[in-house]
């Protein structure tokens, strides 16, 4: 509770995180954000914590004024969250920072993808799974030479890897691409610091933001409320400068106080490149303030630049903040088209063509995309300048010569991959080439444009088949060859038959089911890459398939048949294939009149072509790049949180009259981040994860992806709902003659009573299988967020689980099974349920069965009575002999629990019985939820085998788009991208790269041990600077002559050192000040007991300030140190 304190309860300008008893029935996912009061912003939206199970339940009505019509909606509630609060959709997870930490180690197990035998524990990424990453999700094939030449190296890294690195043996690049985690966290909070870098501008007025009020924000509040607070900054570079330097009073930016931040970081490798040292000052003195003096003696000199709040926002953010659009975040693009469609600068021409938008101010913000469409829509897809980007237009400069020839050669042959000028490109060594992915089609990114032409075609599939494919091949077979042959006996013609009919309904599915899927999907790609050459070809191809099975005649055995008599499911299906036609018309004329648009100018600034071309997968994008920048946020505000809670620790400290600190700044971080680590709370819920949907938040804020087969799957699912009833219909009267046969009655005899109880029966069942339908419907996709929400928070183990290693990340081609095993498994599901109703009431109605099935009744009926009254007993028993796992009442103990024994082995039975109908309900209830594991960890599981494997099914379809289509993993591909298009004169520099990396570390230094584990080299130049320390470097440190152990010595030494204070900042704070407080600080935060403090610091003085307490403390000190002197000569003389 002490823990959570801190960051339950906040106020002013903090984040306000209420803990609800109960008054969001869906658990944690209820979004509360409240007014910033301080006037610095709006606060974060965040979700509201559960810390015990009773209040993850809404509350129940209140019946003392009597019964109210309200009370039954209330009970109703009630009802539903207590059915599905344990449905997988509520869970515990570990509160912040602790989840931010467990989701940058998803992030890396999921990117990690250069050996399928291992996943790095240092959470590092490899130039190789970066060139994979860019190859699968945007399709641009670059080496990973070129990924650790112009992203890591100089860019997104800080560190200088060795040119000469010899490649590791899987292939990667070993040393010279590595990217850690802590590096990986410092480019993911760019977007973030951008957005305070101009809020700092803003207030500021900085001479070079004279621009950045014509720059709408990248997110307005009314979209995300986003904590504009600049004071993160200024806390955080306060304390890195108390830490480094003894106090937080801003210092010369020279050389020396950047080795300074670098060594009191344990960045020693980093301290010691001497450019990397002067690059650092260089782009921090931009932003820095020249009107500052230091005392110098006892002279005062101006000093021309000072390590102040402008001079680190210029240092964190000079580098990219003249390329990124701010607009990014706002604007409905993909991030494909954000890096090579959207530019910040004027680009140039290549091949005559202008390949990125030429604009310097000019960024839409939500009223300008409201008006219309005009010039974006215009460079949305312009005559396919998707595979023409300019990347692809630029080599590698070796000679002039190779430069002069690129000229030659137009983008559109530059960029086939089959041409011989794509070969000859190749031979060139062209930096980057984009591939065909078939986007229309690619289910495992979802690059198609809307979900609803992917259900739509798949409906119109599946009423095909059931027209013509289904019930035409085993049936056949057996008909005409089982009857005619001499081997058609009782064993082998079913065998035969079986086997047949499998591959033939195999090969019919994927002859014709795979042609009629992708040409029904022409038109739906993300960015519009079809011509209208193309359009027309396909739309033809896929009229005249469906035409020649609807108006044709003909059979082939065992394989195809396309009656003369055409039923009502052919014409369905003729009418769905017509409307696709219709659709991909529709797509034709809107590329004619895009490619015309200069004629047409208002017809193209309506909304409705906005919407088209906009909508779907691009604006759902647009959501995943705003919970981007809103998950990035929370995690620094997190990490900010335990610093304030640092920082009013040590406001408290300093009004007491004990100092009782004994850590650096970055020491009591991480001690305040390890009081938080291991508590758990409350989070999800069914409602919560619907309610999110339709607010949005689910998408803007969490960032969730749900697949197209998800959605597909859920539609289909839908449908099953709506056709149970209608099948159980037909299957009444077919179930009554059944039983009207074996029981061995004719038309007759009188059957009224048969009917009746047949009709009764399957009424209740049919009604229990729609209930099942919905149900199972309306938990399948909670669910999945919940799951994803597991990875993502850690409660389902990933970086470290062998599971995740060997079961989830092979055969991610099963997930193509997802789609028919959600549409066939809630289908057997109900109708399973619905049958063991049925025939359970049925015997319970029928006279032949009826007294057998009110004995059994009566039986558990007085079981019932039995437990009640045993329970009762029991209870007033356990509390008067039991103190947890100890006896009160020994004797007393022993008798009741021979006499319980006696007691169960008459009743177990019972309990077997009872436990066999319930194994047997639970499984038909969960047929459906292959979302849901039915075993027990570990159960069902015989080494590679796994009965039943589809919730690994359904798990791998989460992770595979997890992997492309998470919010961090997109902003990490839009920098990547960034590096490859600006890489002549660079995105992401080195230098700043490396204030980042400070950032980071004084932020979350519970990161720094990825870093140690990731780049153990870094410490380089620690042992010089820790020498110096030792050899009292300044007059700070000095170690008294005693005679004392060589192993106290050492321990001494060791525990000097690791002070983060430089030792030239010792010295001078000492000069400085009267006090000395640079060497109380450093004594004070030290490990040493006091009485060695007085021994090993000759320049410490007594903490009192009285003189005469002074006098005392010394007289003291002189006694206990001649008894010391004293006994350590007598023992060496011993």
């Amino acid at each position: 509770e002490d823990a959570l304190a801190p960051w339950r309860n906040r106020k002013s300008s903090e984040t306000s995180l209420k803990i609800s008893a109960g008054s969001n029935s869906g658990g944690a996912g209820e979004e509360k954000s409240s007014k910033n009061k301080s006037g610095g912003g709006s606060s974060l939206s965040a979700p509201a914590y559960f810390l015990d199970e009773t209040n993850r339940l809404p509350p129940l009505p209140d019946f003392s004024k009597g019964f109210q019509c309200g009370h039954i909606s209330s009970l109703i509630r009630f009802g539903l969250e207590f059915i599905t609060r344990n449905g997988q959709t509520t869970y515990k997870a570990p509160i912040p920072p602790t989840s931010d930490i467990n989701e940058l180690e998803y992030i890396s197990a999921l990117h990690q993808c250069g050996s399928m035998a291992e996943i790095r524990q240092d959470c590092s990424i490899r130039s190789n799974e970066i060139a994979t990453f860019l190859k699968s999700r945007h399709g641009l094939c670059v080496a990973p030479e070129v990924v650790r030449k112009f992203i890591l190296q100089d860019g997104l890294t800080a560190d200088k890897d060795d040119e000469d690195a010899a490649p590791d043996s899987d292939g990667s690049d070993g040393a010279g691409g590595v990217m850690d985690l802590v590096e990986l966290t410092s480019a993911l909070i760019i977007p973030n610091l951008l957005r305070l870098r101009r809020k700092h501008m803003d207030k500021t007025q900085l001479s070079g933001a004279t621009s950045s009020p014509s720059v709408p924000n990248a997110t307005s509040d009314k979209v995300l409320p986003l904590l504009d607070n600049t004071a993160m900054l200024k806390d955080i570079l306060a304390l890195m400068l108390e830490d480094c330097t003894g106090d937080a009073t801003p210092k010369p930016l020279d050389e020396e106080l950047v080795r300074d931040l670098l060594n009191g970081y344990g960045e020693g490798a980093l301290a010691q490149d001497h450019q990397l040292v002067r690059e650092m000052v260089e782009v921090a003195k931009v932003g820095s303030s020249p009107s500052m003096e230091v005392q110098v003696g006892n002279e005062e000199k101006p000093v021309a630049t000072f390590l102040d709040l402008s001079a680190f926002v210029e240092a964190l953010t000079s580098d990219v903040a003249r390329k990124y659009d701010p607009g990014r975040e706002n604007r409905r693009s993909t991030n494909f088209d954000d890096v090579w469609f959207h530019s910040t600068e004027e680009e140039k021409q290549v091949g005559g063509r202008t390949f990125a938008r030429a604009s310097t101010t000019e960024f839409r913000n939500e009223d300008e995309e409201a008006n219309g469409v005009n010039s974006y829509i215009t460079k949305l897809n312009e005559d396919t300048l998707k595979d023409t980007v300019d990347i692809c237009n630029k080599m590698k400069k070796k000679k002039k010569k190779d430069d002069d020839n690129i000229e030659d050669i137009s983008p559109q042959d530059m960029m086939s991959p089959r041409s011989a000028t794509a070969t000859a490109y190749k031979n060139i060594q062209l930096t980057v080439r984009r591939i065909f992915t078939g986007q229309a089609v690619d289910y495992t990114v979802d690059n198609f444009r809307t979900r609803f032409q992917v259900v739509f075609v798949w409906m119109a599939f599946a009423v095909f088949y059931v027209g013509y494919l289904f019930g035409t091949g085993g049936e056949s077979f057996e008909v005409e060859q089982c009857q005619k042959t001499d081997i058609a006996s009782d064993i082998v013609c079913p065998l035969i038959v079986g086997i047949v009919s499998q591959i033939l309904m195999i090969g019919e599915l994927i002859i014709f089911g795979t042609p009629f899927i992708v040409m029904g999907s022409i038109g739906n790609t993300i960015e519009g890459q079809e011509t209208i050459t193309r359009m027309l070809l396909t739309m033809a191809m896929f009229l005249a398939y469906n035409v020649i099975f609807f108006s044709l005649t003909f059979r082939v055995p065992y394989w195809i048949e396309a009656p003369s008599a055409k039923t009502m499911v052919h014409k369905i299906g003729f009418c769905l294939s017509l409307f696709l036609t219709a659709q991909h018309l529709f797509h034709t004329a809107m590329l004619i009149l895009k490619k015309h648009r200069s004629k047409l100018p208002s017809l193209l600034d309506t909304r409705f072509f906005k919407w088209y071309f906009l909508s779907g997968n691009v604006l759902y994008e647009t959501k995943i790049k705003q919970s981007a920048l809103f998950k990035v946020d929370q995690m620094l505000n997190h990490a900010y949180d335990v610093h304030q809670e640092v920082i009013r620790d040590k406001e408290k400290r300093r009004t007491s009259t004990a100092d009782s600190s004994a850590l650096s700044n970055f020491g009591q971080a991480t001690n305040a981040f390890s009081k938080r680590d291991g508590l758990t709370v409350y989070v999800g819920g069914t409602s919560w994860a619907w309610k999110s949907i339709r607010r949005g938040t689910l998408f803007t804020q969490e960032g969730i992806w749900l697949s197209g087969r998800l959605v597909a799957g859920s539609a289909f699912q839908i449908c099953v709902i709506f056709a149970i009833p209608i099948l159980f219909s037909y299957m009444i009267p077919v179930i009554i003659e059944q039983i009207r046969i074996q029981a061995g009655l004719d038309k007759a005899t009188d059957t009224t009573a048969a009917d009746k109880r047949a009709k009764i029966a399957f009424g209740i069942g049919t009604a229990c299988a729609f209930l099942v339908a919905i149900n199972s419907t309306i938990l399948y996709i909670p669910s999945v967020v919940t799951t994803t929400m597991k990875f993502r928070r850690g409660v389902i183990p990933t970086l470290r689980s062998e599971d995740f290693l060997h079961r989830y990340r092979f055969a991610l081609d099963q997930t193509t099974l997802l789609f028919g095993g959600m549409f066939w498994g809630l289908m057997i599901s109900s109708i399973a349920i619905g049958l063991l109703v049925a025939a359970f009431f049925y015997t319970l109605l029928w006279q032949e069965s009826q007294r057998f099935m009110f004995r059994i009744l009566g039986n558990l009926l007085g079981l019932s009575i039995v437990l009640i009254v045993k329970i009762i007993i029991m209870q007033i028993i356990r509390f008067s002999h039991y103190k947890a796992f100890y006896r009160t009442k020994p004797l007393s103990a022993n008798i009741i629990n021979i006499s319980m024994e006696c007691y169960a082995i008459g009743i177990s039975i019972w309990f077997m019985l009872v436990r066999t109908i319930k194994i047997v309900v639970v499984s038909a209830l969960y047929l459906g939820r292959t979302d849901t594991p039915l075993f027990s960890p570990g159960v069902g599981i015989f080494g590679p085998l796994e009965i039943d494997n589809w919730p690994t099914v359904t798990r791998k379809e989460i992770l595979i788009h997890e992997a492309h289509r998470h919010p961090y993993i997109e902003t990490l591909g839009y920098l990547y991208m960034m590096q490859l298009r600006y890489r002549d004169d660079g995105f992401a520099k080195r230098a700043c790269s490396a204030w980042r990396l400070i950032f980071v570390l004084a932020l979350m230094p519970w990161l720094h041990k990825f870093r140690d584990y990731a780049r153990p080299d870094h410490f380089a130049g620690e042992k010089q600077r820790r020498k110096q320390s030792l050899d009292g470097a300044g007059g700070c440190v000095v170690v008294s002559k005693l005679k004392v152990d060589d192993v106290v010595l050492a321990e001494l030494k060791s525990i000097h050192r690791d002070s983060m204070v430089s030792p030239r900042w010792q010295t001078t704070n000492e000069a400085v000040t009267s006090d000395g407080p640079g060497a109380k600080r450093f004594m004070r935060e030290s490990m040493l007991s006091p009485r060695w403090q007085g021994n090993t610091m000759s320049t410490h003085k007594p903490m009192s300030e009285d003189p005469k307490k002074r006098a005392d403390f010394l007289r003291s000190e002189i006694e206990r140190l001649q008894k010391e002197l004293t006994s350590i000569e007598d023992l060496a003389d011993v």
